[in-house]
């Protein structure tokens, strides 16, 4: 019997959400399915099957076009935002637990400079920064293996007294944070230190306190000489308990000239402190000069090592004040006379064995 229209509104409120579902269903099955094999294609605009048209919803065409779009937009955005945004900027006194193993960046002066060590390729340097107090905020930087070399090879090693800005892995061990560099391009130097430079030779009891930092060439003469595994301690006279110059073992090792003690030279570095006594380190290969040979210290009194473990003592041995004791000569047991005669009597020896 044909459905009038008293017929439809004389139907129930399910019928009539029974026959939307119904016709939704259709619909679905309709974009799903292929209309010439009748497999199910997803979202395929084309049946994989027999390559026929499955046509789509204008909404749902448009969702995907839009959906690609946003996505693109998105990574450009996320790449410039990666390119221009950089790294945050703390103070030291900022670094805490929370902070182990965030990338953070760090401005302040190089307070000493470690180098780059030639067998382990190892790069380490003290960054400081002004407290609250009278203290400075320090903070121990490195860097290790191919980052170091590339940092040497760019000629961005710091030194002392350089204003540098680094970047890096905030480390903790013992409750002692630390920074690793884990780039070359993380390293920048602001400003590098130039040291006020005085030419004349100084005689080393006339090197004072207001010479720190200055480059100077002190001048005096040898008293003793000793070698440690991380340099050179050379002690020039000046009649007191000796000055201090030291020569890394890089340096030392690059050296052409011969020194001992006794000989008056010129030593040409960076006045420096250490253990509340200044010192000159010399850095150069020929930073040091020898003027006269063989010329007898002021002061012949034992100097101190500043309780640095020394490998090798080259200083002049002291003869003790007390006279020596002559002793017997000795008697060949086979003779019976003294060994000295019978070395006497005996043919003299040829040198080469001749």
């Amino acid at each position: 019997m044909a459905t009038t229209p008293s017929n439809q509104q004389s139907q129930n409120p399910e019928q009539a959400q029974h026959a939307g579902a119904s016709c939704a269903d259709t619909s679905y099955h309709r974009e799903t399915h292929c209309p010439s094999c009748g497999r199910f294609v997803g979202t395929y605009d084309r049946c994989p099957y027999c390559q026929a048209w499955t046509p789509k919803r204008l909404s749902i065409r448009l969702f995907k076009t839009l959906a690609v779009l946003t996505s693109t937009v998105g990574l450009i955005l996320l790449l410039f935002y990666a390119r221009t945004i950089r790294t945050p900027e703390i103070r030291i006194d900022q670094i805490g637990p929370l902070t182990n193993f965030a990338h953070v960046r760090l401005t302040g002066v190089v307070e000493r400079s470690f180098g780059l060590h030639p067998q382990w390729h190892s790069l380490g340097f003290t960054l400081s920064q002004p407290g609250t107090g009278s203290e400075p905020l320090s903070i121990r930087v490195s860097a290790y293996a191919k980052v170091a070399l590339d940092i040497d090879k760019q000629g961005k090693i710091p030194e002392e007294g350089d204003e540098i800005s680094v970047e890096g892995t905030v480390r903790f061990q013992k409750d002692t944070p630390s920074l690793l560099i884990n780039a070359p391009e993380h390293v920048q130097i602001l400003r590098r230190f130039r040291p006020q430079q005085s030419d004349a030779p100084i005689a080393a009891a006339d090197v004072t306190s207001d010479f720190m930092g200055k480059v100077i060439t002190v001048q005096g003469v040898i008293a003793e000489s000793v070698t440690f595994p991380r340099g050179s301690l050379i002690r020039l006279a000046d009649q007191k308990d000796g000055f201090a110059v030291w020569v890394p073992a890089r340096t030392w090792d690059d050296m052409k000239v011969t020194v001992h003690p006794g000989d008056e030279i010129t030593a040409r570095g960076k006045v420096k402190a250490f253990r509340d006594a200044l010192e000159v380190e010399v850095t150069s290969a020929n930073g040091l000069r020898v003027l006269r040979q063989g010329v007898q210290p002021a002061n012949e009194t034992s100097l101190p090592s500043e309780g640095r473990d020394s490998s090798t003592d080259t200083s002049p041995d002291k003869s003790s004040d007390k006279p020596a004791q002559p002793q017997a000569p000795a008697i060949d047991a086979a003779s019976g006379t003294p060994s000295s005669d019978a070395a006497a009597s005996a043919p003299a020896a040829v040198e080469g064995g001749k």
